[in-house]
């Protein structure tokens, strides 16, 4: 939804809706993990998280419909909750000769995905009728994960630790004629990722440098479709910085650590979009 409270402002709320999956296992098995007689009950809910935003013009709150100044000048401030998808399975196993009734009740708790609060502010400006100028600083509260992963049953041996990162970024995009634009921009994300060992998982990520170009062909009136098309492409190149990682396990006859690794490299990134317009 969106909506605009005044002249200039612009503000809308959405919400991002993941699934918490809980499932409920019983079951007799013998010791070499063959199970019968079994019983599962899996369920669902969702989990909702809200994105929030709003778009200042400061021309039109400031100057009205007179240009002034500060022409061409936008702000604009983003909020996206956390979101994760998890997972939870219950279970009771019973081994006939072994573990009698009622059996051995394990729980699992694991997280599929996650990401993080989200903080962003951005600034744009038209530097005359082709050139637009704009730049980002954006908040990620990874920090978060660290607690959140203590609670899973199966990745907390990791004794993972993250961290807040800050990711500015700067674009540029010139406008060649009505129909053809062009676009390019550059961003820093550090890793935040604090740990170089996690023994048993093997957890790695680095600081990127990612560089951007793109561009967008408007066609007014395309052969055989009544209405306008667009044509978007972008390239986005993604330079991994060096990180040395220590390669860890909880066995005590493994030498701790037992290997040393270097997560570095490359990413090329092809996208491509067709929009038709009506």
């Amino acid at each position: 939804g969106a909506m605009r409270p005044l002249h200039g402002i612009d503000r809308g709320a959405s919400a991002l809706i993941t699934l918490h999956a809980t499932a409920e296992l019983k079951a007799k098995s013998d010791l070499a993990g063959n199970t019968r007689e079994e019983r599962l009950d899996a369920t669902a809910k969702p989990s909702i998280r809200p994105v929030l935003g709003m778009n200042l013009k400061w021309s039109d709150i400031l100057c009205g419909k007179d240009d002034c100044f500060i022409s061409g000048l936008e702000t604009s401030f983003v909020f996206r909750g956390h979101s994760n998808a998890e997972t939870s399975v219950k279970s009771n196993i019973v081994i006939p000769g072994t573990i009698p009734e009622p059996g051995v009740d394990i729980s699992i708790t694991t997280i599929d995905s996650y990401q993080p609060d989200i903080y962003a502010f951005g600034v744009r400006y038209e530097l005359g009728e082709r050139i637009v100028l704009a730049a980002s600083v954006e908040q990620q509260r990874w920090g978060d994960l660290t607690e959140k992963l203590a609670r899973d049953t199966v990745k907390n041996q990791g004794n993972l630790q993250f961290k807040d990162i800050t990711v500015p970024r700067l674009g540029v995009e010139w406008r060649f004629n009505d129909h053809l634009t062009l676009r390019s921009g550059v961003a820093l994300q550090d890793s935040p990722l604090e740990s170089v060992e996690s023994p048993d998982v093997n957890y790695f990520d680095t600081d990127k440098i990612v560089v951007g170009v793109g561009s967008s062909l408007f066609w007014q009136d395309p052969p055989i479709l009544s209405y306008p098309i667009q044509l978007d492409f972008g390239y986005q190149y993604q330079q991994l910085e060096e990180r040395d990682f220590r390669l860890t396990s909880t066995n005590p006859s493994v030498p701790s650590p037992y290997e040393t690794v270097t997560a570095d490299g490359e990413v090329h990134v092809f996208s491509g979009a067709v929009t038709v317009k009506f």
